[in-house]
């Protein structure tokens, strides 16, 4: 089935409220503020790491010698610039009011029995200098809201969900929130678009499909964007889709646990509290005697 984005016409003030994701904010305006320096034997020094090695490499130096500093800007004018975004989103999604999300403790995510860590090949990855600062400055200069026990995404799934149409848009880079129906604005692209009901649907069982390993979510090996849309673009219904993705997992060796554990960890919320489970009519016989099981042990 053929799916046309719509674009959002531009309407001034016009009441709408600006979900943002203070998430991605935190960590595009504090790592850019973050300033890197990889410096040779030689005491030759560079801004990327390529350059660093390429010299190393001329002058037969040692690459593993080369040592890496960070250090960033003055704070204050980190926060400037998260100002200046956070100002910039407002406007260029049209929206008159904000609401900044940001993840607290504690996720459901990780008590779900997946065999991988959720976000578990994020854990040695550094955050920026300023992650402190820049939330404390959304909370006390913006009004920022912290969700404990669930992700910024979920917060912001529910509060679009829940808001009569039109009133909100979700502000992010991140495509997870495609599977939010609604007005969007990527402030990468600088693009304001509509996500209608069944495309947002569809999105979610694509990514059942690929998985999701930014997130340590593992799909089906060899399935990305391309592929996952050839497969699931005649279904016009979301039993089709469920049971489509049920059979692709059943042929490539993967268990009914493995479907819906991801599907669980892939789900943005549209509800408090809400734990996704699919309509019985949605079951294949194969994921209906796993889910049996789960109804037997409780």
């Amino acid at each position: 089935m053929p799916l046309i984005r719509a674009k959002i016409k531009t309407k001034g003030e016009n009441g709408r409220t600006a979900l943002i994701d203070g998430d991605v904010l935190v960590y595009s305006c504090g790592f850019a503020s973050d300033i890197r320096t990889y410096t040779c034997s030689d005491g030759s020094s560079f801004q990327y790491k390529k350059e660093a090695k390429e010299h190393c490499s001329e002058f037969h130096l040692d690459v593993e010698a080369i040592k890496k500093r960070v250090k960033a800007e003055p704070v204050e004018n980190c926060l400037h610039s998260v100002k200046l975004m956070i100002k910039d989103i407002k406007e260029k999604s049209e929206a008159s009011n904000h609401k900044i999300y940001l993840t607290g403790k504690g996720n459901f995510r990780h008590d779900l029995p997946s065999p991988y860590t959720y976000k578990g090949n994020r854990k040695d990855t550094p955050k920026p200098l300023h992650y402190q600062a820049i939330r404390v400055y959304m909370v006390s200069t913006w009004d920022a809201i912290i969700t404990d026990g669930q992700e910024a995404d979920d917060a912001m799934g529910i509060a679009q969900v829940n808001s009569p149409e039109g009133t909100t848009t979700i502000c992010t880079t991140d495509k997870d929130l495609d599977m939010i129906a609604g007005h969007h604005y990527n402030w990468n692209k600088k693009e304001n678009y509509t996500i209608g009901e069944f495309e947002g649907i569809l999105n979610f069982y694509q990514q059942i499909l690929k998985g999701d390993r930014t997130d340590n979510i593992f799909g089906i090996k060899g399935i990305g964007d391309v592929k996952a849309r050839q497969i699931l673009w005649k279904m016009d219904n979301e039993k089709e889709l469920s049971i489509e993705t049920q059979l692709a997992y059943a042929e490539n060796g993967k268990t009914p646990e493995e479907w819906l554990t991801n599907a669980r960890l892939l789900w943005i919320r549209r509800e408090e509290g809400q734990m996704w489970t699919p309509e019985p009519e949605h079951r294949t016989s194969w994921l209906q005697a796993y889910m049996e099981t789960l109804d037997n042990e409780v």
